[in-house]
């Protein structure tokens, strides 16, 4: 005689405990004092381990804005170590390529514009590049959209002060998400005698976009 639905003879008692699935965290620059940036398997090690403490079991490690060859230090030591440690699962670039007048804690003087020798020297990490977060009124920024989708790379706005025009072109281009809502973000604002949106203006518009907070 067949068992009842839904009864099974493996059964696991969690002492009043929640089985769910792991969370998934998409900003994530560091943990108890270790950076992301330090480029090293036990910085690393040490993020993934804390993070994991309260459930996340995959995350994208986040750069700073900073100088091209420290980022290319991050990008090549997760590529080299990411196999060790299963929880990360790539890297999101923030900056350099965002506006100066949204900087926020970002350091403003490693800002740059998206420059195709730049662009290039990152997508040479296109494999282990999931996200990049921008400021999409730069010069050059849409160009760079095109060439991170072609490279299935997720594509953000952030630290930008994109009038709504901009935010709108970028978001043709493929951009979908925006990083940190309301924070450093452009939001309506005067052009003669009419109020202009922004960033999260023109963010609602689109089904499928989200928005992300950060873990540290």
């Amino acid at each position: 005689m067949s068992e009842p639905f839904g009864v099974r003879k493996n059964v696991v008692d969690l002492g009043g405990n929640y089985l769910a699935p792991g969370f998934v965290d998409l900003h994530v620059h560091g943990a108890v004092g270790r950076d992301s940036m330090e480029a090293s398997t036990e910085a690393f090690r040490a993020i993934c381990d804390f993070h994991a403490s309260g459930g996340t079991t995959s995350l994208l490690l986040t750069t700073i804005t900073s100088p091209i060859s420290m980022i290319v230090d991050v990008l090549r030591a997760v590529r080299d170590y990411r196999k060790t440690i299963p929880q990360i699962a790539g890297v999101h670039i923030e900056g350099p390529f965002i506006s100066k007048a949204k900087s926020g804690a970002q350091p403003e003087q490693f800002i740059r514009k998206p420059t195709p020798q730049l662009v290039d020297s990152l997508l040479e990490f296109a494999d282990v590049i999931k996200r990049v977060t921008l400021a999409p009124e730069l010069p050059g920024a849409l160009d760079f959209i095109d060439k991170l989708r072609n490279k299935d790379i997720s594509i953000s706005g952030g630290h930008s002060d994109a009038w709504d025009e901009e935010a709108h072109a970028a978001f043709e281009h493929g951009m979908r998400s925006v990083t940190h809502m309301f924070n450093c973000m452009s939001s309506a604002r005067r052009r003669g005698m009419y109020r202009i949106g922004g960033n999260c203006r023109r963010t609602p518009r689109f089904a499928d976009i989200n928005e992300n907070v950060i873990s540290r």
